[in-house]
This record gives C-alpha cells, structure tokens and sequence, in this order.
C-alpha cells in the first residue's frame, strides 16, 4: 500500500517506483560503506595529518643518498683569485717589461710578465676568432638572404614569361574569334562578353595557375631525368629535361660571377 501511494503521488507506475526505490536503497547503501571505511581507517591510523603519504613516510625508512658524498668524492682545489693589490702589480710589471725589453728585471719577474703577456695575447685571439666566426655567420646569413631573394625574382620572372604567353595566345584566339563573327555576319558594335572584368580576373588566375602546374612539371621532368638518366622517357620528355638542366647551369654560373664581383 505505501509503494501504491508513493507511485500515485509521483505520478508513476508500480514498476517505475520500484525501480526508484531499488536505486535508492543502493545509493543508500554505498554511502553507508564509505562512511564504514572512513572509520576503520581513522580508527587505525588515527587522525588524518598522520595518515601515511608520499611527504609523511617513516622515518625509519633509508634516505637517498645524497649525490656529494665529502668522503668519497675529490676534494676540489681552486687556485687563487687575484685581488685589488695582485691586480695592479701585474699591470706594472707588464709594463716594465714592455719598457724594458726585460732588463734589470728579476727572473721572477721576468718570468711572470712574460706569462701574462703570452696570457693576454691568447685571450686577444680567442676574441678576434670569436669575432671573426660571428661575422662568417652573419655574412652566410646575408648571402642566403639574396640567394632567396635572386630565385623569387627569377621564379617571378617565369610566372610572368609564361603569362605573357598565355596571354598572346589568348589574344590571338580572340582575334580569330572576332574574325570569325565578322564573316558570320556579326555587327562590329556588340560588345564581346569575354572582355568584362570578372572573365580578366579568371583569366588571370587561371594564367598564375597554369604558370604553376608548368612550374611543377619542368621539376619533375628533373628529378626524373636526373634518377634514371632518360630510361623509360620519351624523346620529347629528354629534349626537355635537357633543355632545363642547361638553363639551371647557365643560372649557376651567372649567379657565381654575380658572386666573385
């Protein structure tokens, strides 16, 4: 009777409300276990702060090793620094010895400033060679640069013969077309629908891609005559890549006298 009035009051079925009740009853249950767990835990280990982790182990577990060990380990001898006063009579005697050639100079003295002399004329070339490979870097730097900028403007160059061509083609078509209409019988007014701006706009985009599917050919026909040596090419495809190796010779030698000058 309890189940039919909760199921009426909820507006469910009887099988509904079981299944309600079921889940609750479980839900019910797993919280009941962990407040279970909770307690057998607290009551081994005790309050929470000395409950064992990863910062709280016992101490009677071994440490690690520390990685300097003073027994074992080489005991490091640094030379000594100069100071103020060293400083300053190592600059006199460099100077008297420059002065003097080293006469009248104790062989200690002497000694020592012809240490320091060999001693800053190391560090003199170790400047200019760090000097120098700084400046080899920044002029590679520079060159590939041009390089880049010299093979746009060559690629650029090519883009534009090739639109120049397709354009003259273009334009020789057209006047046949025209010529075509005139024998037809077409009125010399009519405005032709191929010269509007969108159809020059397509016509240029399509030149650009053309420009670029030859580009990408002329590659190719490259690697291919340059991996199998012509085998397996037709005699039209060799005269090509033939043709193209020489120009990309004839470009490296321009570009090297373009270099030496």
């Amino acid at each position: 009777e309890a189940l039919q009035r909760r199921a009426e009051k909820r507006q469910r079925s009887l099988q509904e409300q079981k299944q309600v009740d079921f889940e609750d009853v479980k839900k019910r249950e797993k919280i009941e276990q962990e407040k279970a767990m909770s307690r057998r835990r607290l009551s081994h280990y005790g309050p929470r702060s000395n409950v064992p982790h990863s910062n709280n182990m016992d101490s009677s577990r071994p440490h690690k090793k520390q990685r300097h060990d003073p027994e074992t380990s080489k005991a490091l001898i640094w030379a000594e620094q100069a100071n103020d006063d060293k400083v300053l009579q190592n600059q006199a005697l460099r100077k008297k010895y420059q002065e003097t050639g080293g006469e009248g100079m104790d062989p200690e003295e002497l000694e020592r400033a012809k240490l320091l002399i060999a001693r800053d004329e190391r560090k003199k070339q170790k400047k200019a060679a760090k000097k120098q490979k700084k400046a080899a870097g920044e002029s590679q730097v520079e060159e590939r640069k041009e390089k880049e900028t010299k093979e746009e403007a060559e690629d650029q160059q090519e883009s534009s013969e090739a639109d120049n061509s397709d354009k003259k083609t273009s334009q020789e078509g057209s006047s046949t077309e025209a010529k075509d209409e005139k024998d037809d019988g077409g009125t010399k007014g009519e405005k032709d629908p191929s010269n509007s701006p969108n159809k020059k706009g397509e016509h240029d985009a399509k030149s650009k891609q053309n420009a670029k599917s030859k580009r990408d050919r002329n590659k190719a026909l490259r690697a291919r005559y340059q991996e199998t040596d012509g085998k397996g090419m037709s005699k039209e495809d060799i005269r090509r890549a033939k043709q193209l190796l020489e120009r990309d010779e004839r470009k490296k030698q321009k570009r090297a006298a373009l270099e030496k000058q």
